[in-house]
C-alpha cells in the first residue's frame, strides 16, 4: 500500500487507499472473538486468562524457558553477529502477558535489522499497579548499560500500554541522568489518561475500533493509576518535558480511540526540536503492526526498520545475551 505525503496535516504520512481484504477479515475477527473478551475489563484477571487460553503461542506460558534481567522475566532474542539491541515493551492494557505476537514481532525486527531483543515480562495490574511494571522495564535498560551495550545501538519499541511505557521509561531516563537509547518506536500509544473522551479520536472512533471497546479505557486508567495524578508524566507521557529526548516513530491508525494520542504527542516532540515521524494508516485496526501477515503491517514494518536504520549506530559488537549472561548480571 503506498503513502503519500500531506504536508498539511500533522502527519508525515497518511494511507489514503481502502485497507486490504485480509485487514478487513481480520477486523470482523476481532469484532467477534476479541472484543467480547475484552468487554470483561471489570474483571482484568479473568479477561487475562481469556486471553492467554486464546494464544497458544504465549512467550510465558507455563513450561516456556524463561530467563532473567535484574529479577524480570525476558526472553531473548540472539542473533549471532547483533549489532543493535531492541527492546520491546509489550502492550496488553497493562493487565496482560505478552502474547505469540509480540514475539514474533520482536523477532522480525531482529532479524531484519541484525539485532539481539529483549522481551520483558514486567509486572502486571490489578496486583501491581503504577509504577510497578515501569520500575521493571527501568531495571532491565539499566543492567543491558551495565552489561556494556551501547545506549547508542538500543533501541525501545512498544505498543498500546508498551507505548505508554516506552514514552515514560524515555522520560524517566532523561529525569535520571542515564544514557538515551538511540530512538524509540510507539505503536499506538497512550499518551494522555487524563484526556480519555476529551480528545477528537476517542468520541469518533468509538464504534470503529475493535479491540478498544467503549467503557474500556476508563477502568484500566483507574486501576492503573490508582491514587496517582492523571497527568503524571509517566503516566501520562502527554504532559512530560520532550526536550533532550531521542527521534522519535509513531505508527497509528486513523480510525482508532487513541489515534490523537500520537498525533498530539509527535506535535509536542516536535516543538521541542525532537526529530519525529508520525504515519497514520486508514482502516486498520489499534496496534496493527502485531498482526505480520497483513500486507499494511508488513510495510509499517519496513518503515520503522527505515527509521532504525537512519537513527542508531551499528556497534563493532554488542554483548551476546545467553540465557547464563543474563542471569549472570541479575541481583
Amino acid at each position: 500500500m503506498e503513502l503519500h505525503t500531506e504536508p498539511a496535516s500533522q502527519a508525515d504520512h497518511v494511507s489514503r487507499h481502502r485497507s486490504s481484504l485480509s485487514a478487513a477479515v481480520l477486523q470482523l475477527l476481532l469484532w467477534l472473538v476479541v472484543r467480547p473478551v475484552l468487554r470483561l475489563t471489570r474483571d482484568l484477571a479473568a479477561s487475562r486468562r481469556a486471553m492467554e487460553r486464546l494464544d497458544w503461542r504465549a512467550p510465558f506460558r507455563d513450561g516456556a524457558p524463561i530467563e532473567r534481567i535484574a529479577g524480570v522475566p525476558v526472553r531473548i532474542v540472539d542473533h549471532a553477529d547483533a549489532q543493535r539491541v531492541v527492546l520491546y515493551l509489550h502492550g496488553g492494557g497493562f493487565f496482560m502477558k505478552p502474547m505469540g505476537a509480540h514475539l514474533a514481532l520482536l523477532e522480525r525486527l531482529c532479524t531484519e535489522l541484525r539485532a539481539s531483543g529483549v522481551l520483558p515480562d514486567y509486572r502486571l495490574m490489578p496486583e501491581h499497579p503504577y509504577p510497578h511494571g515501569l520500575d521493571d522495564c527501568t531495571r532491565v535498560y539499566e543492567l543491558l548499560i551495565e552489561h556494556g551495550v551501547p545506549a547508542h545501538s538500543i533501541i525501545i519499541a512498544g505498543e498500546s500500554a508498551g507505548g505508554t511505557l516506552t514514552l515514560a521509561l524515555l522520560l524517566r531516563l532523561r529525569e535520571r541522568g542515564l544514557p538515551l537509547p538511540a530512538c524509540a518506536v510507539l505503536i499506538s500509544p497512550g499518551t494522555d489518561m487524563a484526556g480519555i473522551g476529551v480528545h477528537a479520536s476517542y468520541r469518533e472512533n468509538q464504534a470503529r475500533d475493535a479491540l478498544v471497546p467503549p467503557g474500556t479505557l476508563p477502568r484500566i486508567v483507574a486501576a492503573y493509576a490508582g491514587e496517582h495524578a492523571l497527568t503524571t508524566p509517566e503516566l501520562s507521557p502527554l504532559h512530560g518535558d520532550y526536550a533532550g529526548l531521542p527521534p522519535l516513530h509513531f505508527v497509528a491508525s486513523r480510525d482508532e480511540v487513541l489515534r490523537d494520542d500520537s498525533v498530539l504527542a509527535a506535535a509536542k516532540a516536535r516543538e521541542a526540536d525532537v526529530a519525529v515521524e508520525l504515519r497514520l494508516w486508514h482502516g486498520m485496526m489499534h496496534a496493527f503492526v502485531l498482526f505480520h501477515r497483513l500486507p499494511e503491517a508488513q510495510q509499517a514494518r519496513a518503515d520503522i526498520v527505515r527509521f532504525i536504520d537512519t537513527h542508531s549506530v551499528r556497534a563493532a559488537m554488542i554483548p551476546l545475551l545467553p540465557p547464563t549472561s543474563v542471569h549472570s548480571i541479575s541481583p
